[in-house]
């Protein structure tokens, strides 16, 4: 803070109970995994079958697999890395320290916050060429991921953080107008 009172940066970090939620989820789904694989015959011949039950023992299999490769292996690697470095993004007078680099506020085409199904999401519009720097760095995943998105957009979420999101917008908001004047 500056002698007025005004926040000089925002470092927005997830909090504690997020990456405990996180590490819940990946447990859950990798107990549900390891069971679906060591219980695969019995729930084959359940003899109250569900909606969704099928008799052949290997898709039971496949999907204790997959569900073990996907949040146990990705899962855990996100989760250690979240949980090394919980901080997600910096905000400060020069521009955004993004995990892909820096972003200076000449290079932001708009900046605005998202709340989509009561999560909020803090969007960077770039320029082209900047926006294609920043992703030239993505592996395969990420720029499939990057290409679900609008344009030239980075999505960040603020849900789960410990930011205060109403001094956030008004900080970006003051950006935006000394940018353009």
């Amino acid at each position: 803070m500056d002698k007025i009172g005004a926040v000089k940066e925002f470092k927005i970090h997830y909090t504690k109970k997020t990456l405990i939620l996180i590490f819940f989820g990946i447990l859950f789904f990798t107990c549900a995994g390891l069971f679906f694989i060591f219980n695969a015959e019995i729930l084959a011949s359940d003899p109250n079958p569900g909606l969704y039950h099928y008799n052949n023992p290997l898709l039971y299999k496949i999907l204790g697999w997959v569900s073990l490769c996907f949040f146990t292996l990705l899962g855990s690697l996100a989760f250690l890395k979240f949980f090394k470095n919980p901080l997600i993004l910096t905000v400060n007078k020069d521009g955004v320290i993004i995990p892909e680099g820096f972003v200076e506020w000449l290079d932001i085409k708009n900046i605005y916050l998202d709340k989509i199904k009561g999560k909020v999401f803090l969007r960077l519009e770039l320029k082209e060429d900047r926006a294609n720097a920043v992703r030239g760095g993505y592996n395969m995943f990420q720029k499939i991921l990057s290409s679900l998105q609008k344009g030239n957009t980075l999505s960040y979420p603020l849900s789960g953080t410990d930011v205060n999101i109403d001094a956030l917008h008004s900080f970006i908001k003051r950006r935006i107008k000394e940018k353009s004047s």
